[in-house]
């Protein structure tokens, strides 16, 4: 288990789980973090209250932290990464005024990162990417209640409308099939 924050919690509670404290960290954790694996080596995306959208990885050397917008701003809420078959991390997360951004790096660790917001996709406050040969992205559209999608094989495609019957799709989740065809898991809250 790795653990982003300073809590004073036991860790695996005698039941042989192993912890380990990500560094980095400085300011307050935000929700969720999301962690995938490269090599058996993890990942973690999470957000910083005083770096913003934040991306630590594990190699032979240790535990090294990138931010992929600098540090510079408070984005990176609701975040989801996932890793392209050559273990490149791309993240979705909400910046600016709930907008859906997508954060890609230039090496497995990072590197340099490139930002760009989803056009159109706005008033979200939950997103989930996944990777088969493109980025898709799933996100709430907490306004109209409404989940949503998108890839981008070269430009981002028009969003579609998943399910849009006012409060469904909260706290979801994206992956894709071999084919890249979307399997979505979602709470309905009507």
């Amino acid at each position: 288990a790795y653990r982003i924050g300073g809590g004073a919690g036991n860790c695996g509670d005698g039941n042989n789980w192993q912890c380990e404290t990500v560094p980095g960290q400085t300011g307050t954790v935000g929700l969720p973090t999301s962690l995938a694996l490269y090599n058996d080596y993890p990942r973690i995306a999470f957000h910083d209250t005083s770096k913003g959208l934040s991306f630590a990885y594990q190699d032979a050397g240790g535990w090294h932290l990138s931010l992929p917008r600098g540090g510079t701003d408070a984005y990176g809420s609701y975040l989801s990464l996932a890793l392209d078959g050559s273990g490149i991390p791309h993240i979705s997360y909400i910046a600016g005024s709930n907008t859906v951004w997508h954060a890609w790096g230039s090496t497995t660790g990072g590197g340099t990162w490139s930002n760009e917001g989803v056009p159109g996709a706005t008033t979200a406050w939950q997103t989930s990417l996944a990777f088969n040969t493109v980025p898709c992205i799933l996100y709430y559209e907490y306004y109209s209640g409404n989940l949503k999608y998108t890839c981008k094989p070269s430009a981002w495609d028009p969003i579609e409308l998943v399910a849009d019957a006012g409060q469904v799709g909260e706290y979801n989740s994206l992956a894709l099939g071999l084919d890249g065809e979307p399997h979505i898991g979602y709470v309905d809250f009507l």
